[in-house]
């Protein structure tokens, strides 16, 4: 029978000879004689389970290497954290010493914005604080004024400050003042406001 190596044995000779790139020399120096011995078995099947062993040893001799590499950086590692903690700090300079005042509420005043506050507001605030308001969908309010335009647009007041303009053309109703009304979202970014109760709405804007 010819003493030739099938392909699956080829692969393993090449799996362990990766192996030996990098090992300890104490490893590698094993690995070859090893390789030696397996190469001169004549049973297919023996040859097989002579690289097989062969690896494994191999692959427990660099997870020693590994290991003790590993613990090595560590233990530096910590002498280092320790020479480092005992270490005196340096004397502070004479103007460091001086301790400034914390921060109190009054002179850090927070800023915060309402849901009733930013509903409606991306004509008079920021880009920021719209994003920061949370989206709602609808919102009842009190009507204490309505006045109109120079063009007969009306202008609707509301009991929280806000001021909303009419922008459609219909007719707006007139109702006693002050009445309940509701503020809803409508298409393209627009509102409509209409009085509780009533089917009948205005589209408007916000303007202050």
């Amino acid at each position: 029978m010819k003493n030739t190596i099938p392909a699956h044995m080829f692969t393993v000779g090449v799996f362990v000879t990766g192996w030996l790139i990098s090992p300890p020399v104490f490893a590698l120096n094993t690995a070859q004689d090893g390789l030696e011995k397996c190469r001169q078995l004549t049973n297919d099947a023996a040859r097989l389970v002579c690289y097989d062993t062969l690896a494994d040893q191999q692959k427990k001799a660099m997870q020693t290497h590994t290991d003790a590499k590993n613990d090595m950086a560590k233990t530096t590692a910590q002498n280092s954290v320790k020479a480092a903690l005992a270490k005196p700090a340096a004397p502070a300079r004479a103007a460091d010493n001086k301790t400034k005042p914390a921060p109190t509420a009054s002179t850090a005043p927070a800023k915060s914005t309402s849901i009733e506050e930013a509903f409606g507001a991306e004509d008079v605030v920021s880009k920021r604080e719209e994003r920061a308001a949370k989206r709602i969908d609808e919102l009842t309010v009190t009507v204490v004024k309505l006045s109109f335009t120079h063009r007969d647009k009306a202008r609707f007041t509301l009991s929280n400050g806000q001021v909303w303009e009419q922008t459609d053309r219909m007719k707006a109703r007139r109702f006693k003042l002050p009445y309940t009304a509701i503020l809803k979202r409508a298409s393209m970014g627009s509102y409509k406001i209409n009085k509780e109760g009533s089917g009948v709405s205005t589209r408007i804007k916000r303007i202050k």
